[in-house]
């Protein structure tokens, strides 16, 4: 059990986050409390941090922009062979969007079937 310094209530180890630089290697404050403290924090300096994190995220795709396209690429591969239906489905709803055709399939609509009825292969 340990107190949480916010609103001194007693509480379990696992309701306070880790901390390396502390004694018992626990936050201080409990995660409800800092919860509270950050959503506080982030409706006071709603713009000064929208744009921190814009600038940090930008910063970071720049310096490390083919590592992130190669993991997008490689999880764009494996699911697509996953979720094959719904790699079809958004596909599909793409294309018609590029062709101004009206679009209203759903995903119980796609159907793949285990055999090609034309080819009889078990390779689809």
């Amino acid at each position: 059990m340990k107190t949480c310094t916010k609103c001194e209530i007693e509480k379990d180890e696992s309701e306070f986050n880790k901390d390396k630089s502390r004694k018992d290697g626990l936050a201080s404050q409990c995660r409800e409390c800092k919860k509270k403290y950050q959503n506080k924090y982030y409706q006071q300096n709603k713009e000064e941090t929208k744009i921190k994190r814009g600038k940090y995220h930008k910063e970071y795709y720049e310096q490390n922009k083919e590592e992130i396209q190669t993991q997008d690429k490689n999880r764009y591969e494996r699911n697509k062979i996953r979720n094959k239906e719904k790699f079809l489905l958004r596909n599909a709803r793409e294309r018609a969007k590029k062709k101004g055709i009206e679009f209203n399939l759903k995903l119980d609509d796609i159907v793949i079937p285990d055999i090609c009825p034309i080819l009889r292969h078990t390779d689809i």
